[in-house]
């Protein structure tokens, strides 16, 4: 990546927003000086937000379904549900679609930090079945931190604050845009800015991305090589309720008049 400045500070707190609509919708592979000067900023703030996996270190991952075993009742012959074996708990590149972090047919491999919030990230349905793999880190590993030392709540700025205060900000877009929910209806194009900060946080050397779940109460990890972990062991859950509890009107309602 070409250098264009010396300062290391966001020129914005729109710095992530402006990035995200300029390779969505104008210059994706032949990036312009601002995108590249948002690219090299990110680099460099990122050291200050480094995390550590050690080997051994436990993570989860969850999938959406089950196999079937033979069984038998000393009569007759039938199948039962059975958590996936270990190889189709681990992605394979050929059936990888776009993610917010992966590109297509480019596996990387989706973890989190507990059990409840892996289930939570594949969104099951009441009566679905969720296949669980215990995973164990391989070796040390350094990851980005998305989550470390960002502000709580969401602040609205009408005058640019301090460069410190405009890097929270950033840094605070890129993990809501990280850890946003992914849909089957959504875009592609969607996660083309964050799939080119993971490749920026890849091809630097760094082992992969740590974020929140909007979804669970732990945090989530990708790891840009897939075996950097072993599956430990695998087993299979049925999902008994689903809490739509927290949910609040988000827009004023319209009334449907005649």
């Amino acid at each position: 990546m070409t250098k264009h400045s010396t300062t290391k500070e966001f020129k914005s707190t729109y710095s992530y927003r402006n990035f995200d609509q300029e390779v969505r919708h104008n210059n994706r592979f032949i990036r312009n000086k601002a995108s590249e000067d948002f690219l090299e900023k990110l680099l460099e703030t990122c050291k200050k937000r480094i995390a550590s996996l050690s080997l051994g270190d436990e993570l989860w991952r969850a999938q959406l379904g089950c196999d079937w075993r033979p069984d038998s009742n000393g009569e007759d012959k039938f199948e039962v549900p059975c958590a996936f074996g270990p190889e189709r708990m681990k992605p394979l590149p050929e059936k990888m679609g776009d993610g917010r972090i992966n590109p297509r047919r480019i596996a990387y491999l989706y973890l989190a930090t507990d059990m409840k919030t892996a289930i939570a990230e594949v969104r099951p349905w009441v009566g679905a079945y969720v296949s669980i793999g215990n995973f164990k880190i391989l070796q040390d590993l350094k990851l980005v931190d998305c989550t470390k030392d960002l502000p709580k709540g969401f602040k609205i700025y009408f005058i640019e604050p301090s460069p410190d205060e405009r890097e929270n900000a950033v840094w605070t877009d890129i993990n809501r845009a990280l850890s946003s929910p992914v849909g089957p209806m959504d875009d592609y194009a969607a996660y083309i800015p964050t799939q080119i900060i993971a490749e920026l946080f890849k091809v630097n050397k760094y082992d992969g991305i740590i974020y929140q779940s909007s979804l669970g109460q732990g945090k989530n990890m990708c790891l840009f090589d897939p075996n950097m972990a072993k599956i430990v062991w695998g087993s299979l859950y049925k999902v008994k309720t689903v809490n739509f509890a927290a949910i609040e009107e988000e827009m004023e309602r319209y009334i449907v008049r005649g």
